[in-house]
């Protein structure tokens, strides 16, 4: 069994968020991440927070957390959680 993706993603600060992006999203896009979200019973802007994190730092985790034997199953695909 895979780990949760927040699992390996135990060490990212967590501090207040305090910076803003302004984002454009097709409108597909947009019905994407949010049915995403609903899925997860996330706010969008979540979402898009949790994407990102999983995108920049959950395979660098993930295999420092597997090295240390606290992530079983990991893939090697080098490309993080899909």
């Amino acid at each position: 069994m895979r780990p949760t993706p927040e699992a390996c993603m135990g060490c990212i600060e967590s501090s207040k968020r305090t910076e803003e992006v302004k984002l454009r999203l097709t409108e597909r896009e947009l019905l994407d991440i949010s049915r995403l979200a609903a899925i997860d019973e996330r706010a969008v802007a979540e979402q898009i927070v949790r994407m990102l994190r999983l995108s920049m730092y959950g395979t660098l985790n993930c295999r420092a957390a597997a090295l240390q034997g606290d992530c079983e199953g990991l893939q090697g695909s080098g490309r993080g959680w899909r």
